[in-house]
């Protein structure tokens, strides 16, 4: 009887050898679109933490601005780098605080004070400060100047004669802040312009608007005893 010899279908090394680049090269492409993708999320999500932390600065600004109270005194005051006024309080505790937002060392700082507490003086603002935006290469206060002036009369005539050279003294309320900064990132610098509005009222001071109502309502006067 003649044996027949049987043969079973298989690869030769050149074919596993293509196989080999082929599926090295599927698997290159794979890990780097996957590097590619997971470095987009990265930097996306990092923008927009940088994006929420600036959007809550900003919002924490404006509801200040919201609560805004035309009242003047030593503490107030309205420069490049620095803002201080006072605003109806949150809290049932206080009817009044005073809030200062300070930029240094590319740091913007918020302080606040109740009513009835000490002085608004540095060592206060210090132990009340809350870091609330970080990496600021540039930020600068600006004003656009209302029609309500600052304080009583009798303050004002004194500002006048006195013609302070400072830029910041002004005799008159801002209608709005003005905010133009430039903020660091990894990626890229955001520059950021916005402006944000302030209440108007049509009292010079609300903290002697009762005294001066006092003071300029005439008097009755007085019955003759028969």
């Amino acid at each position: 009887m003649k044996k027949h010899k049987s043969y079973c279908a298989s690869f030769t090394l050149i074919e596993a050898l293509i196989t080999m680049i082929i599926m090295t090269l599927i698997a290159g492409l794979l890990v780097g679109s996957f590097h590619t993708g997971l470095m987009c999320y990265r930097k996306t999500n990092a923008y927009e933490k940088s994006a929420m932390k600036l959007t809550g600065a900003l919002s924490m600004l404006k509801e200040d601005a919201r609560r805004f109270v035309p009242i003047d005194n030593k503490n107030v005051c309205f420069k490049e780098d620095e803002i201080t006024f006072y605003i109806v309080s949150s809290t049932p505790s206080s009817h009044l605080e005073q809030v200062s937002y300070s930029v240094k060392n590319g740091l913007l700082k918020r302080s606040i004070l109740s009513n009835g507490e000490k002085d608004f003086t540095e060592q206060a603002a210090k132990s009340n400060s809350t870091i609330i935006l970080r990496g600021i290469k540039d930020w600068v206060f600006s004003y656009t100047i209302g029609t309500v002036p600052r304080g009583s009369q009798e303050k004002n005539k004194l500002k006048i004669k006195k013609k302070s050279p400072s830029p910041h003294e002004k005799l008159y309320w801002p209608a709005a802040i003005k905010i133009v900064s430039l903020i660091k990132d990894k990626e890229r610098d955001k520059f950021i312009a916005t402006s944000i509005l302030l209440p108007e009222f049509g009292v010079a001071d609300a903290g002697s608007a009762k005294s001066d109502k006092k003071a300029s309502k005439p008097q009755s006067p007085n019955k003759k005893s028969p």
